[in-house]
């Protein structure tokens, strides 16, 4: 199922099929962390793919998210957390953050992974509805996760299938 999911997030990122190993033709760990510095966006965002499906933690991706000057990487970065679901669930204030993103892009792409992670939307959000449309809709979101975080994170920590490293 993470396969499924990997092709189809690469192809949709990247457009046609990834490389048969399913990271982007990466073998190794230092290779996806090398690209993560590359100064090219794609190929930050291709290591981004690679490095979500390789590592069980999101911390690093979240730093992209919050902090890559490419709008590609960023929303990049908001569909790997999304894809990690449970195990991205300390970092939903943060997406929530990314939706208030200067790029639209970005904005959808951490609206569909808070709504991945959480499940459901808590409130209609538009990306590229005017600026206080959209403060309103997160603000509702804001609200909601504030007062469910608790027994959403024990719920989803409970009954998360724990994942082998690849």
């Amino acid at each position: 199922m993470v396969a499924l999911i990997a092709v189809l997030l690469w192809r949709l990122i990247f457009g046609g099929a990834p490389a048969p190993d399913h990271y982007g033709g990466f073998q190794t760990m230092a290779e996806i962390e090398a690209a993560l510095k590359d100064p090219v966006p794609e190929k930050r965002m291709k290591a981004l793919v690679a490095y979500g499906l390789k590592v069980e933690g999101p911390d690093p991706i979240v730093k992209f998210l919050r902090d890559d000057e490419s709008p590609k990487v960023r929303a990049t970065a908001a569909g790997v957390l999304g894809r990690m679901r449970a195990r991205a669930l300390d970092h939903v204030d943060t997406l929530i953050a990314a939706m208030e993103d200067p790029d639209p892009v970005v904005r959808r792409w951490a609206f569909n992974a808070v709504v991945k992670i959480v499940g459901r939307a808590y409130a209609p959000f538009d990306a590229a509805a005017p600026e206080d449309e959209r403060a309103e809709a997160i603000a509702e979101i804001r609200h909601f996760w504030g007062e469910n975080k608790d027994w959403v994170i024990r719920y989803y920590r409970e009954r998360a299938p724990k994942r082998k490293t690849p």
